[in-house]
């Protein structure tokens, strides 16, 4: 199933994540960005996955009952060539396609609904990862900010050293999590069509038995009526 996008990585910025205080827009800056770009990249791909699930579902379903549409038909037209009313045998079966139409699409659906929130869950974990460890680094930079403030040389110097060890080890959780994420993003990327597929595929195959069934059924009654072949 061809959803028109293509994934992109969240591997492009990390080497530029230095672990050094931030200046303006830094690096890490543009790193948080491009994070954020790519978890949002990532929610259109699983939307527009799950409306291409849907969609693509309610087409095979119905196709995989098109075999008992041909089925009445030709029953209707023997019955009409050999003057036998054959009316006990085809009526209510087109209805009852329709209904189980409706029943297997509904499932389906179910089941693309079910799958998308779950995989929304840990796509949203991934963002609120990537905002803690701004938050997290933004405070430390925050912090270092703040030597500025101290009364004596010494104490600058001292508030300096500390918070820039503080702020380097938030740039490598920063971008820690950025590949953990990446790491992640690219499993939902790999995965949730196959997953959508299945979806689709269990109820297709529950239309095509319930078909062969249904024409079956409609072949034995026109045998207890001297129609074959």
């Amino acid at each position: 199933m061809d959803t028109g996008i293509e994934p992109r990585t969240f591997g492009l910025a990390l080497e530029a994540a230095v672990p050094v205080p931030r200046d303006d827009k830094s690096e890490l800056d543009a790193l948080i960005d491009e994070a954020k770009t790519e978890v949002n990249n990532l929610k259109t791909f699983i939307d527009t996955t799950s409306a291409a699930a849907q969609a693509e579902v309610t087409t095979n379903v119905k196709d995989a009952y098109l075999v008992v549409q041909q089925k009445i038909e030709e029953a209707q037209k023997k019955g009409e060539t050999l003057g036998i009313d054959v009316s006990d045998c085809v009526d209510g079966q087109q209805a009852a396609v329709d209904t189980d139409v409706d029943t297997l699409t509904n499932k389906a659906f179910g089941c693309i609904t079910d799958q998308t929130d779950k995989v929304l869950v840990d796509v949203n974990t991934l963002m609120t990862d990537i905002e803690t460890a701004e938050k997290d680094i933004n405070e430390a930079q925050a912090a270092l900010d703040a030597c500025g403030d101290e009364s004596s040389t010494w104490k600058k110097a001292k508030c300096i050293a500390e918070e820039t060890v503080k702020v380097a080890t938030e740039a490598i959780e920063l971008k820690d999590s950025v590949t953990k994420s990446y790491t992640n993003a690219k499993s939902i990327y790999d995965k949730f069509p196959d997953t959508t597929k299945k979806c689709e595929n269990d109820q297709v195959d529950a239309a095509g038995t319930d078909a062969t069934q249904i024409t079956a059924s409609i072949e034995v009654c026109l045998v207890t009526k001297g129609i074959t072949g």
